[in-house]
């Protein structure tokens, strides 16, 4: 600290916090005096805690601790501490949350948040990731959690007894849950993980739900007067698990609008009876938004009207018979009729890697959609395709969407093509090589490419207004504007903002799914050196004062993360 006072009035610096969106520069600012620290602790609470070490959280505590007249501010809370900090995989399940060396808890932290916990009363979003591991650390935990008055959103990462009594056990009205049920406690029997995987009897105040590895067949979900019912629930997500029965949705969630079903799977299943079965069920009225696979979305068999389909594939020529099928069957809830094709990407979002069987060809391109009345009224049209499932020359998949497109009414036309998912790539480094075989296929589709494309489609689909293209992280959105001849159109280029507004009114964002919390990558967690362990004994911590220097605190909360 070289001053002590800064030279500029409270106001002012109270104004740059606001401006100041970084919790980096938040803390570079707050260490340069101690005026500017004092004024920037409510910014820097307000913009949420993101804790992935011990260390960080012993910090973040004592932070709290000393600045308890503000830490009702603090509305975000990310425990996101690696799974290798917390269990060890060698050991048997009542030591894996312990320290070989002494009967204490490995995360030292965990006690210290249960005193800090009370003061936290405006959260309203916790991510929880590892969360029962984390819980086994202080069973205290469970209760502290479930006290909190204003949770809203809650995201929890793993499952077991105790984050089953968390659940259960919460008093504030949470709208928002996700819950990943893969089973951390390893003493569960068979039984006790039929009732854990059962989450319909657990809140009643839900809007969204979205869970993972969980099973809702027939024999697992209780049946009858004490299956719950949430008339509230508007989004329903399932992903990695198992269904069968569409009827059990359809009960347990009456007034469904988005519904995701991704990635579940069917043992010892006819198919085709399922589906057939299934399609006698009388569905959601209100459902407008239904998204996934192509074999779970055939399963479903869903007959109720919507207004948008997205759906993911990665040979469409292996599943063509299924595909027309759904499509086929579809009913549309309103004249604006969106479809969504996510090609290639499917094992992706499973978290697998391609095979080399896998390819998306020209000739599935142009047979996406059936010869049918009801697709043929299909008036937006969103193709999102994998450039390592491209075989041959770009080109022809370029002649196979004006032919596709020539034979439809689409007014929208949306195409990406990139290397990595839409909800991967905020994290994919655009900067990185691509390799010469994605390289190549990639340069078909720069700039001149996409105008020849562009001028191509306007001129062989007489009913497109729009055509977008989003190449990596290039966007290039343009509208026809058609001149009174049945042949004349030009093409205007929008503007950044212009797109941006386009897609919105249009609602042709990029559905995201949301199948798991999102672990730490290697790239993104802090590694402890040898000065940090020894600075984050918990002792030492314990015997900062409220007179100690912003910078001993290395930040407020820890290191280059927040202070």
């Amino acid at each position: 600290i070289t001053a002590q006072v800064c030279p500029l009035n409270d106001d002012v610096i109270l104004r740059i916090f606001d401006t100041v969106q970084d919790p980096d520069d938040v803390s570079a600012m707050m260490r340069t005096c101690w005026s500017m620290y004092h004024l920037g602790v409510k910014r820097l609470v307000s913009m949420g805690a993101h804790i992935t070490t011990d260390s960080t959280l012993i910090f973040f505590c004592h932070f709290m601790r000393r600045n308890r007249s503000v830490a009702h501010r603090l509305t975000e809370l990310w425990l996101d501490i690696p799974r290798d900090s917390v269990v060890d995989d060698d050991s048997s399940s009542e030591d894996s949350f312990r320290d070989e060396s002494c009967e204490e808890p490995i995360l030292r932290g965990a006690a210290l948040l249960v005193h800090i916990l009370p003061l936290l009363t405006g959260i309203r979003a916790i991510q929880f990731n590892f969360c029962e591991g984390f819980l086994q650390c202080d069973h205290r935990l469970v209760d502290a959690f479930a006290a909190l008055p204003a949770v809203y959103d809650l995201r929890l990462g793993s499952f077991g007894l105790l984050t089953y009594e968390l659940i259960s056990s919460m008093r504030s009205n949470i709208a928002l849950l996700f819950m990943e049920c893969s089973v951390a406690d390893r003493t569960l029997s068979p039984l006790d993980h039929r009732v854990l995987f059962d989450p319909l009897d657990l809140l009643n105040t839900l809007e969204e739900l979205r869970i993972c590895f969980i099973d809702l067949t027939a024999n697992t979900v209780r049946p009858g007067p004490s299956t719950s019912v949430y008339p509230h629930v508007r989004l329903l997500s399932l992903a990695v698990g198992r269904f069968e029965e569409l009827e059990i949705l359809v009960n347990a969630f009456p007034n469904l609008r988005i519904l995701d079903v991704t990635l579940c799977f069917h043992l010892d299943v006819e198919v085709r009876s399922l589906r057939a079965r299934n399609r006698t069920v009388r569905c959601w009225d209100a459902l407008e938004h239904v998204c996934g696979d192509i074999c779970n979305l055939y399963i479903l068999g869903l007959t109720c009207p919507v207004a948008r389909v997205d759906i993911a594939l990665d040979n469409p020529g292996m599943v063509r018979e299924h595909l027309h099928e759904v499509l086929s069957d579809m009913q549309w809830s309103s004249s604006t009729k969106r479809i969504f094709f996510r090609l290639g990407f499917y094992l992706l979002i499973a978290g697998g890697k391609l095979r080399d069987d896998c390819a998306v060809t020209a000739s599935d391109i142009s047979h996406l959609l059936p010869p049918h009345a009801t697709t043929s009224g299909v008036t937006h049209l969103g193709l999102d395709l994998n450039a390592d499932f491209v075989v041959g020359d770009p080109i022809y998949y370029q002649r196979a969407a004006v032919s596709l497109l020539s034979r439809s009414r689409i007014r929208f036309f949306k195409f990406r093509i990139h290397v990595c998912t839409v909800e991967s790539e905020g994290k994919y480094d655009h900067d990185a090589p691509l390799g010469p075989y994605r390289g190549q296929v990639l340069r078909k589709f720069q700039r001149p490419f996409l105008t020849f494309w562009a001028a191509k489609i306007a001129e062989a689909a007489p009913t497109v207004q729009f055509v977008c293209f989003e190449v990596m992280r290039r966007r290039t959105y343009w509208q026809v504007v058609r001149e009174p001849g049945p042949r004349d159109y030009s093409l205007i280029q929008l503007s950044e903002e212009a797109s941006r507004e386009l897609v919105e009114n249009e609602q042709m964002e990029w559905h995201r799914t949301a199948h798991t919390i999102d672990p730490s990558s290697e790239d993104t967690v802090e590694e402890e050196s040898e000065d940090d362990s020894d600075s984050g004994n918990l002792s030492d911590a314990m015997s900062v004062t409220s007179d100690s220097s912003p910078g001993e605190w290395r930040g407020a909360y820890d290191g280059d993360a927040y202070l």
